[in-house]
This record gives structure tokens, sequence and C-alpha cells, in this order.
């Protein structure tokens, strides 16, 4: 299921969104009983509730007195809820024509009860995708902080890696880790840590704006997504966040309090990179930038061309995104194909800067698995598209000597992905 990136509604703590989900369900349960006894009333032609007569119709049931009464500003300010009571009257309006012609003995045409049908979908549509709007946010909500989940992350990232392949815009994204939280949790307990990951999550989601997000990584990492933003622009917001927050102490109960002088400490640095043609940087990078030039890498051989050179493959084998050291900027996935002259990748790559690519003689996945044996991994070449490449496998290489293929980022010493292929 896709989430719902272009939410309308403001900024919501959990509360609020169960409220939401609970209006919405009854109002949508008020409106199917409404219409059961309608359509009741249809078949076995019996005598019309006078409200169902009425020019005003759609304001006279239990749904249209809530919908006029609406007081929960987060659901009556919403731009779909006005298209929630415009459906409505008009769907009433058909109604209305059915009841009549019930109440004068005349035959309903076959369009006019087709129109009716397609307006009350209409109708439900529009309510239920306002419901389904607060249950994602429900769904996708980490309900201590109010932030995004991990989930919905990765599926963030993953549409939003698609927006700048397509419209080539800058993307940055930050990750923001709490240091000494331990101690914080050891020294102060669990409900003062929670306390401390609550204000500093409601901070960073207020000095944000509408279309940027915080998302809630690990226990005390948070990852920020920034899109359109440049690298200066990055830097300068993720830095002001990172300085005013550990200037504030955390109250965090009657007794217990967090000076500024703790809060140096706990905010003491703020990790971030950025994208440009894919998000792809960020674990790592302490306070450091790195502009990564996906922008000007050649563009992936043609898929056709791929194809015919796996053709002649005497290994293949698939990758997957569930290594132990793959995670959202780390993975492969697709199918890569050996001949004794070149290595062919027909999927993608999570973009990245300084790829190489290794035959390995025994299956790793993990950099921890790497290291010790890379000074006698064999270095193929370099890694420089992200949708696949195709890579000539020196002379001297007999590739039924190894097993495993594997990219890897030197610049930073990352696993990206591997694979065994026999």
């Amino acid at each position: 299921m896709a989430i719902n990136t272009d939410s309308t509604f403001p900024a919501l703590n959990t509360t609020e969104a169960e409220e939401i989900v609970t209006e919405l369900g009854r109002a949508l349960d008020s409106h199917a009983e409404w219409t059961e006894k309608f359509r009741t009333m249809l078949v076995c032609r019996s005598k019309p509730k006078p409200t169902d007569l009425r020019d005003d119709s759609h304001k006279r049931t239990v749904f249209g007195k809530w919908y006029i009464a609406q007081a929960n500003p987060n659901i009556r300010d919403h731009p779909g809820f006005a298209a929630v009571g415009e459906n409505s009257e008009r769907m009433h309006t058909l109604a209305r024509e059915l009841a009549g012609c019930v109440r004068d003995g005349t035959d309903i045409k076959p369009t006019q009860y087709k129109a009716f049908v397609k307006s009350d979908e209409k109708f439900r549509k529009s309510l239920r995708k306002l419901l389904s709007e607060a249950w994602d946010f429900l769904r996708y909500t980490d309900p201590l902080t109010g932030v995004m989940t991990r989930t919905a992350m990765q599926k963030r990232l993953d549409e939003e890696q698609e927006r700048v392949r397509r419209v080539a815009q800058l993307c940055c994204i930050g990750i923001m880790d709490l240091d000494h939280f331990k101690k914080v949790n050891d020294t102060y307990g669990h409900q003062a840590g929670d306390k401390v990951l609550e204000t500093i999550a409601s901070y960073v989601k207020q000095h944000l704006r509408r279309y940027d997000q915080v998302f809630r990584y690990g226990g005390e990492e948070f990852l920020i997504l920034l899109p359109n933003t440049t690298t200066a622009n990055a830097k300068r917001v993720l830095d002001r966040i990172r300085r005013n927050i550990k200037r504030q102490g955390i109250k965090v109960s009657k007794k217990k309090h967090l000076s500024k002088k703790k809060m140096e400490k706990v905010m003491r640095k703020l990790m971030f990179g950025t994208a440009t043609h894919g998000v792809a940087l960020a674990v790592g990078f302490a306070l450091g930038v790195y502009f990564l030039p996906v922008l000007t890498a050649p563009e992936s051989p043609d898929a056709s061309v791929l194809e015919e050179m796996a053709a002649e493959a005497i290994f293949k084998g698939d990758l997957t995104r569930d290594l132990r050291g793959s995670d959202f900027l780390h993975w492969g996935e697709g199918t890569v194909s050996i001949t004794q002259s070149q290595i062919i990748h027909e999927g993608r790559l999570a973009p990245g800067p300084d790829y190489k690519l290794y035959l390995v003689k025994e299956f790793v996945e993990h950099e921890d698995e790497f290291l010790p044996i890379k000074q006698v991994a064999r270095v193929i070449g370099d890694v420089k598209t992200f949708d696949g490449f195709l890579i000539d496998v020196p002379a001297d290489v007999d590739v039924a000597e190894y097993s495993t293929v594997l990219v890897w980022c030197e610049a930073f010493s990352e696993f990206i992905t591997a694979v065994k292929y026999r």
C-alpha cells in the first residue's frame, strides 16, 4: 500500500488522529445505515420518509447533521471535507428524485438509479479518502515521538528517489543521533529518556517546512528529509536545529531537569548528507558534507544491451535488499550475470560515490566479513551507473575461481550488496 505523502491534515498527534478515525468511521457507518433503509424503500415501494423529499434532505440525515455541526478543526479545515459535503448534496438530490418517483407511483428509469448509485459511490470514496489518510497517519506514525516510522521512511525514500530521477532536483537527508542517550536513561530513567525523544522530535517538526519530513530511524536516531534543498541550505538548517536544541534544558519531571550543559553533550553532532539523482548518503558523515555527483554520471547501458549480454552468462545470481550489511541507503536488487569476459547487472543500486566491483572466493554480506579478506579479493572495476552496469573482466581473471560478486563503497568503507553466483 502506498503511503499518502501529500497529507493535507495538519501536523497531528496520535490522540488527534485517533479522534479523526473514530469520527469519520462513525460518519461512514451512519451513511451506510441510511443507504440500506433508502434502498429498501425503493425496492419495496414503501412510503418515503418526508426528510428524503425535502430540498435540504442532505442536511436531515444523521450524517448531514454531523457534517453541519462538525467542530473538529482538523476535519473541518481539511480541503477534502468540502468535497465530501458537495458529493453528499449531489447524491441526495438524485435520491430525492427516486423518492419522488416512489411517492408518485411512477417508474424509476435505469439511468436515474445508475446515476444515484454512481453518485453514492463517489460520496463514499471521498469520505473513505479522509479516513484512509487518518489511518495512514496512525499506521506509519511513531506513537511516542509523533514522527513517521522507519517503515514509512523506506517507502518515502524510494518515492523521493524516483522523483529526483525524473526532475533532476536536489534532495538532502540528515541523520540526527542523540549522543550519550543511554546515560540519560540510566541516570534519569526511561520516562525521562522518552520525554527527551518526544521534546526533540517535536522541536524538529516545528522548525522545518511543511513538506519536509522527520522519521524515527532507530531508538535515538532520526532521519530528516529535505526535498528541493541545496547542500548549503541543508547544512544551515540542520546545524541551526542542532545548536538550538543543545541550548535548551528539558524538564523531564517536577524534580528532574536536563540542563543546557547536559543537552550540549546529547546534541554534540548532527550527521547529514545530500543526494541529487537519488537519496543515498547519511550515516557516518558527522558534520561533513558530501555532494553526490550522480547528475554527471554516465547513462546506464540500454536494457536491451544488458539483456543480450546476459544471455551469454555462465553464472547468474539475484541481488536482494535483505542482506545483513544492506540498509535503506546501501542496497542492490536485480540479476547479476557473469560471463568469462563481462559482469552484467540488470536492476538497481542505491546511488553512491566511488563504488568498486569485487570478486570474492567466499560469500560475505557485511563489511565486518569483507574487510578481513579485502586484500585477497579481486577488484574488477568501477561501478559508475546505478540502473544496471556492464563491466569488463580483466583477461587474467578466471571467474570460476570465485563465488561472489560484491559492490563496495571505497570512499566510506561501506558494504552495498553482494550475490553468490556459484
